[in-house]
C-alpha cells in the first residue's frame, strides 16, 4: 500500500487530503489521517500526467528504435512527471519508421520502470514542406495506404495518432482509413487553408498537433487552421506551454475556446530533455539548446525541453485553476485515448497513477499503477508511505 497527503487535485477543486494506492490502484482518497502517509504538505497531488507527443529525453530518441533508447526516454520523462506518454516518430524514411515502431512496441509490453507508453504518435511523413519545422523535407511524402497498413502490423493495436497535412493529395483516403482503424487522425505540419482544414474534419480529423506552431496562421480575412481550430471546441488540440513555442496570451485564448479537457498540454520534448546546453541531434539535424529554447541552426524551433511537470505549473501561472490544469494534463489526454474510466482522476478504482509536483516546480514523486518510478533525492530518509 502507498499512502500520500498533500494537495490532491479533484473532480471538485484541490483540496488536502490523502491519497491511498493498493494493488496497483486508488483505493481511496480521504480528508482522515492516514497513519504512515507520506506527508508532502501543500504540494500538488494530480492523477498521473499524460503527454500525448514527445521524441525524447536523456539523450535518446525514439528514432534511436533500440530498446534501451525507448527505456532512457520513459525514465527521464518519470523524473519529468509524466506517468504515461504516446511514443513520437519523425518522418523518416519507410525503413527507419518501422524500426522504431518495432522498439516501441517490444518495450511498452514490459513492466514499465518509468512511465508507461500508451501508445504510438506518428508525426509525419505525410507534412507539407511549406510548414516541416524541423522535419527531414526530403522524407516528406503523400499520404500512402500500403504504408500505412504496414504501420498497423508493425505495432497492432499501439498506433493512437497520425500527424498529416489534410491538403496533400491521398488525405481523405488515409484519414479515412485511420479512422476506421481507432486511430485518431491530428492536422499538424500543415499549409491548408480554413476551408481545407473545415474539410479534414469532415473526413474524420479530430485533434490539431501543437497548435498554432507549423500550421497556417489566423487572420481575419484567412482564417485558416488556427481559425478552424478555435471555433471548433470538439477538437483535441494539443499547445506547448513552454512560452517560447506560443505566447501566453495565445495559451489563454486557446483554453478559452474549448473545454479544458479538449486542450492538452504537450511537451514536443526531443533527447536534449533534462540535460543542459549543448548541441544535440534531432533526426538528421543538429540542434541548439540554450536555456528553455531548441533550435536549428537558422533559428527554427526543433521541439521542446519542457518537462510535463513544469507545463502544469506554467498553466497555473496564467491563472488557471489546478483543476482546469488537470483537465488539460491529465483527464482530457486520458480521454482522448479512451482511457476516461481509468485514468485521469484520483478516484477508487482509477489506475495508481500518481503526480506529486512541490510548489518550487520540483517533481516529488512519480507513481505508476502504485509503483514509485521517480523520488526526489529530498525525500531520501522520509517515511515512504508504504507499507
Amino acid at each position: 500500500m502507498l499512502s500520500i497527503t498533500g494537495q490532491a487535485v479533484l473532480d471538485d477543486g484541490a483540496r488536502r487530503a490523502s491519497v491511498v494506492v493498493e494493488g496497483g490502484r486508488i483505493a481511496r482518497v480521504t480528508a482522515d489521517p492516514v497513519p504512515g502517509a507520506l506527508d508532502l504538505e501543500d504540494a500538488w497531488i494530480f492523477p498521473g500526467l499524460i503527454d500525448g507527443h514527445v521524441h525524447g529525453g536523456a539523450g535518446s530518441d525514439f528514432m534511436d528504435a533500440e530498446a534501451e533508447a525507448v527505456r532512457r526516454v520513459l525514465a527521464a520523462h518519470a523524473r519529468g512527471g509524466t506517468t504515461g506518454l504516446l511514443a513520437t516518430t519523425l518522418t523518416a524514411s519507410p525503413e527507419r519508421i518501422l524500426d522504431a515502431l518495432a522498439a516501441v512496441d517490444r518495450v511498452a509490453a514490459e513492466e514499465p520502470s518509468g512511465a508507461r507508453i500508451l501508445g504510438i504518435h506518428l508525426e509525419g511523413p505525410y507534412l507539407s514542406p511549406r510548414r516541416a519545422g524541423a522535419q527531414a523535407p526530403e522524407h516528406l511524402r503523400h499520404p500512402d495506404l500500403a504504408e500505412i497498413e504496414g504501420w498497423l502490423s508493425a505495432a497492432p493495436g499501439r498506433i493512437r495518432r497520425v500527424t498529416l497535412a489534410p491538403e496533400l493529395p491521398g488525405a481523405q483516403a488515409a484519414v479515412e482509413r485511420l479512422v476506421s482503424a481507432g486511430v485518431t487522425a491530428s492536422m499538424g505540419h500543415t499549409d491548408a487553408d480554413y476551408a481545407q482544414a473545415r474539410a479534414g474534419m469532415s473526413w474524420g480529423m479530430r485533434a490539431a498537433t501543437h497548435t498554432f506552431d507549423a500550421m497556417t496562421p489566423f487572420l481575419h480575412r484567412a482564417p485558416g487552421v488556427v481559425g478552424a481550430v478555435l471555433e471548433s471546441p470538439e477538437l483535441f488540440a494539443e499547445v506547448i506551454v513552454d512560452f517560447v513555442h506560443v505566447h501566453p496570451a495565445a495559451v489563454r485564448v486557446l483554453a478559452m475556446s474549448r473545454p479544458p479537457d479538449r486542450c492538452h498540454l504537450v511537451t514536443d520534448a526531443m533527447r536534449a530533455a533534462g540535460l543542459g546546453p549543448g548541441a544535440y541531434r534531432l533526426g538528421d539535424y543538429e540542434v541548439h539548446v540554450a536555456g528553455r529554447e531548441a533550435r536549428l541552426a537558422d533559428g527554427t524551433l526543433a521541439g521542446s525541453v519542457l518537462t510535463m511537470a513544469q507545463g502544469a505549473l506554467n498553466l497555473m501561472e496564467l491563472g488557471l485553476s489546478p483543476q482546469a490544469v488537470r483537465d488539460m494534463v491529465s483527464l482530457g489526454p486520458a480521454r482522448a485515448l479512451g482511457l476516461e474510466g481509468r485514468k485521469g482522476r484520483l478516484v477508487p478504482g482509477h489506475d495508481g497513477d500518481l503526480t506529486v509536483i512541490a510548489r518550487d516546480g520540483r517533481v516529488l514523486m512519480t507513481v505508476v499503477g502504485g509503483r514509485v518510478v521517480h523520488r526526489d533525492a529530498a525525500l531520501a530518509g522520509a517515511a515512504d508511505g508504504m507499507d
